[in-house]
């Protein structure tokens, strides 16, 4: 009777393990399927993504607004630049342009309103969805590499307690000084050119050695009898990209800057 009962018991027992190790290996696969999904909030609807592009603009119209900012300088800029679209790169429309003030750290964006973008996935890029671009992503990027993605940041700077050494420093590295100035397009204001490519001793060096590392364009403008610096990372290549891509409007923009009356009393 005892072994009866050992080997009943022996045998629920094992059916016991063999339906635990198939509800485990029930539960794994379905956890996997569910781990390589996107989660539903990043998924994008391929018929969203076609409304929206079906309302860009898609014929050329240059047309330049006047700026004034609160930070003392005015400009124009382009109304409308050849738009970004990753996931069709064949694709021509052109995006309203924004800007962004930032009175309290002295910065003035200027940025395309949106760009469309996606996930590489097997080379390909999928899930496309439109991109609004905001103040915040605006002061993250600038942050992190001095130039927005897509736009600009210039950066205002009152020259009163500091030299103009000492703001440089601030925006491009502690190894970064001016190095030459020559007048600019408008009067009252100086060109600044940095110690690029520059050793500690100011001898001509590589990248990898400089005391700062700047490899990319860049404005720097300054007013002694203003007391003002103006600073503008550039990028490696043009910005804003006028009728498919044939125009830069980059030094346009630049050469457009003007400080305000108040500020040359």
């Amino acid at each position: 009777m005892k072994n009866k009962n050992a080997i009943l018991l022996a045998s629920v027992i094992i059916l016991g393990l063999l339906i635990g190790g198939i509800y485990l290996k029930f539960l794994k696969n379905n956890n996997t399927v569910t781990e390589s999904k996107e989660p539903i909030s990043n998924q994008t609807n391929p018929a969203k993504y076609e409304n929206e592009i079906a309302s860009d603009l898609s014929s050329w119209q240059e047309e330049w607004v006047d700026y004034k900012s609160q930070l003392g300088i005015s400009f124009k800029y382009p109304k409308f630049i050849t738009g970004l679209d990753s996931c069709n790169s064949e694709r021509i429309f052109f995006v309203p342009m924004r800007v962004f003030e930032d009175t309290e750290n002295g910065s003035i964006y200027i940025t395309p309103e949106y760009y469309y973008d996606g996930t590489v996935q097997n080379g390909a890029t999928q899930n496309c969805k439109k991109h609004i671009i905001s103040s915040d992503s605006l002061q993250r990027e600038a942050t992190d590499t001095h130039k927005p993605f897509l736009g600009w940041n210039i950066v205002m700077k009152k020259i009163e307690n500091e030299d103009i050494d000492s703001i440089i420093k601030n925006i491009y590295g502690s190894g970064c000084k001016m190095e030459s100035e020559k007048p600019w397009t408008k009067d009252g204001m100086n060109e600044v050119r940095l110690n690029s490519y520059k050793d500690a001793e100011g001898n001509p060096t590589g990248l990898d050695q400089t005391v700062c590392p700047t490899n990319y364009s860049y404005k720097i403008l300054y007013s002694e009898k203003q007391k003002l610096a103006i600073s503008v990372a550039l990028g490696q290549e043009c910005t804003f990209w006028g009728d498919n891509h044939n125009e830069c409007f980059d030094e346009q923009l630049l050469n457009s800057f003007e400080l305000e009356k108040s500020q040359e009393n």
